[in-house]
């Protein structure tokens, strides 16, 4: 066990992510969460110390074990137990063959609710007294170790010699004992307020036979998605030098290998030998020789090219084949990193599996033919059939059960600053929407997620262009999405397109007359096209629906204040204005600007001056330099005695 340290070195809360953060560099580089440790046994010596018989009651299994339960599962006498994992196998039946023939009493008790006892008995205590005088004591317990419990059924071993005298209960709620006689060996019913054990007449039950073989260790591993993965835009050499995209639309199989390994070499061979077969699953193939790209990346002589065509023309290879660039293999080797947690280099071969732009599987090693043309027929199924084949046993999936929220998990990994994987969770979420059957709540959960993966890209400062088209695509799906017709006008607008986004709030508007958010969005586009008196009136709506609005008040002073319009300039309804904000909005450098800017119109220089050099500071200290340069000049103005006007 690690000693505590002597003196704090970093918060609790760094130390902890620390050691977080080690831990996944340790699995990520091959290393086990929980060591390999196997399952452990221990027997009681009856003195100070216990035996280790793990290995000898075959319980010293390499699982990752979790929960344990014991019950006698065949009704043979004796303990069995089941073991849940944290990983493969998740369940494990372990059945005692012990081969002495057991003696024991296997006790079920049942309550009388009637005398506050619960039916199940949970609490209650047993004790047996044997004719040789020794008591055996159990509890009827509710759950025993980790997410465990095992059967209510209380098991009594009686060795070779003893007989039972008598068993006392003591219930739930009571105080008194209740004895039953007449019990033996064998599997008895206990009911409260009888008196009388009762013989369980339920035949033993058969159990099938059957094994479970480890799985092996070797470094060959066919790895199949859940949810298959956008390709990376792939590219590669022909062996006339020039370059080459890989097509991933239509089931491609892609294989690198090298002239020297010979397993890559058995592979080849036996996709040449099931050419019709392939051809027929409508499966194409290309074999990449990365050899190039390997002696580029070691400073190695280059390969001789045509005596790797010369390897390909002696296996009759029938498919495409060309050269892979080193940026090739890293793009592959990045993609099954992305999915393996345990970082490993790509071994040869290594073969990869695509459909409609997406990666399916990709083999670590040799890749039978029987796999790979089942794989083939797998990527034309519906994605909701994809994780099906991905795991050796059938079982239900919990995601046909619960229904996530994407947007409230995505906002979870934006909050945390992790735009990427929120955008890859939304990637993700758009293609299981197949699994939603009303079309409706369909396309509104795909506008949703439209316009959230354009959030991602607004919140990693991206160029609005970015962002646009999830946008657009969120209102094509629904027209008057709110959020995402304020985001397509804030995108718009940057990129000197506000005359576009004005329609587009108007609609959204129009249902929603009570969002004050979208009436000052609007304001906001009318004064950057220099409509002021629309602006005005849409800043007065915004008021109307919510009073408190900052921006929509602070909008209305300026445009009042600085309006270069005869019909839209207000000095004395900006000053009104102006001595709300000052008093709600005193310590914000925007706020004061436009202060300054009403007190100006109204000729209050020296009051400008002063406001405007307190929001100076406030600029200054903040760090805002747009405004800083904008408040200088507009100081100069003031101390002018000339007031700022919009042109």
């Amino acid at each position: 066990m690690s000693q505590s340290p002597t003196k704090e070195t970093n918060s609790p809360g760094e130390t902890y992510l620390d050691a977080w953060q080690d831990l996944a560099t340790r699995i990520r580089h091959g290393n086990s969460f929980s060591g390999r440790e196997p399952n452990s046994a221990f027997l009681n010596t009856r003195g100070q110390r216990f035996a280790d018989i793990s290995l000898m009651a075959g319980l010293g299994w390499k699982d990752d074990g979790r929960g344990l339960a014991w019950t006698d599962w065949d009704r043979d006498g004796d303990l069995d137990l089941w073991i849940s994992n944290r990983t493969a196998p998740r369940v494990r039946f372990l059945r005692n063959d012990y081969e002495a023939s057991p003696s024991s009493a296997m006790l079920r008790l049942e309550g009388d609710p009637a005398r506050r006892c619960p039916r199940d008995a949970i609490g209650a205590v047993v004790t047996m007294t044997l004719t040789n005088g020794q008591r055996l004591v159990r509890h009827l317990s509710a759950g025993e170790g980790f997410l465990s419990q095992s059967s209510k059924w209380l098991h009594f071993g009686l060795g070779e010699t003893s007989s039972i005298r008598q068993v006392a209960v003591r219930w739930p709620g009571t105080e008194t004992e209740e004895v039953f006689q007449g019990v033996s060996a064998g599997r008895w019913h206990l009911r409260q307020g009888s008196g009388k054990a009762v013989r369980d007449k339920n035949k033993s039950a058969t159990l099938p036979k059957g094994s479970w073989e480890e799985p092996s260790t070797e470094s060959n591993a066919h790895v199949i998605l859940t949810d298959p993965r956008d390709a990376p835009t792939l590219r590669y050499r022909g062996w006339d030098g020039k370059e080459r995209t890989l097509n991933t639309q239509s089931p491609t199989l892609t294989v690198l290998w090298a002239s020297w390994c010979q397993p890559c070499l058995r592979e080849l061979a036996a996709l040449t030998k099931a050419r019709a077969q392939l051809e027929k699953a409508g499966l194409q193939v290309i074999a990449l020789n990365m050899e190039e790209a390997q002696a580029s990346l070691t400073g190695d002589a280059a390969p001789d090219l045509r005596a790797i065509q010369k390897t390909l023309s002696g296996l009759r290879w029938p498919f495409a084949s060309g050269r892979a660039s080193t940026s090739l293999v890293e793009d592959l080797d990045g993609a099954q990193q992305a999915i393996l947690y345990r970082q490993e280099p790509l071994p040869l071969p290594s073969s990869f599996l695509w459909h409609r732009g997406q990666l399916f599987s990709f083999a670590k090693g040799e890749i039978s033919v029987a796999a790979l043309l089942r794989e083939t027929k797998r990527v034309t199924q519906t994605p909701t059939a994809h994780p099906d084949h991905a795991v050796p046993l059938p079982g239900r999936w919990s995601t046909q059960h619960f229904i996530t929220n994407p947007i409230a998990i995505a906002n979870v990994y934006l909050e945390g600053g992790y735009t990427e994987d929120a955008r890859q969770y939304l990637e993700d979420s758009l293609a299981k929407l197949d699994r939603v059957s009303d079309p409706q709540i369909k396309r509104m959960q795909e506008a949703d997620i439209a316009h959230m993966l354009g959030e991602t890209y607004r919140l990693e400062n991206a160029p609005p262009k970015t962002a646009l088209p999830h946008y657009q695509r969120a209102l094509q799906l629904n027209p008057t999405h709110p959020a995402a017709a304020l985001s397509y006008a804030r995108a718009l607008a940057a990129l000197k397109r506000s005359k576009e986004a004005i329609p587009v709030l108007e609609r959204v508007l129009k249902q929603f007359p009570k969002r004050h958010d979208i009436a000052v969005q609007l304001g906001n586009l009318h004064q950057a096209l220099g409509q002021d008196t629309k602006a005005i009136a849409q800043y007065h709506a915004a008021l109307d629906a919510e009073p408190s609005d900052f921006e929509a008040l602070n909008q209305l002073c300026w445009i009042h204040a600085t309006s270069a319009q005869q019909a839209a300039r207000n000095p004395r309804q900006a000053m009104t204005l102006a001595q709300t904000i000052a008093q709600r909005y005193g310590n914000n450098a925007h706020a004061l600007d436009t202060v300054a800017a009403a007190l100006a119109a109204a000729g209050q220089w020296e009051r400008a001056t002063q406001t405007a050099q307190r929001a100076l500071a406030l600029a200054q200290q903040r760090r805002d330099p747009r405004l800083v340069r904008d408040l200088q000049a507009r100081l100069k103005l003031y101390q002018s005695r000339k007031p700022f006007t919009r042109r």
